[in-house]
């Protein structure tokens, strides 16, 4: 993996431009949102009660592929995660 040093005012827009990714992924955690879809236990819509494995989120798709694998990156990098 390649590292880039970016100034600080890059990196500040690097971050904030993660954010509202980050707010959607965090989103997902029934203790944050208690009200919608979560990916631990089914939930109601006032239609039908669905479940983790069969709804899409849509906040979370291809169209944020490459934010998301920044965001990804960067927690690799700052807390050593590794896949």
């Amino acid at each position: 993996m390649r590292h880039y040093r970016l100034e600080p005012k890059q990196y500040r827009a690097f971050l904030i431009s993660l954010l509202p990714l980050a707010r959607e992924i965090e989103k997902l955690n029934p203790s944050i949102e208690v009200h919608g879809p979560n990916t631990e236990y089914p939930w109601s819509n006032n239609e039908a009660i669905l479940a983790p494995v069969d709804f899409a989120f849509p906040e979370i798709t291809v169209r944020n592929g490459p934010k998301l694998l920044k965001l990804v990156r960067l927690l690799e990098f700052r807390f050593g995660f590794t896949h």
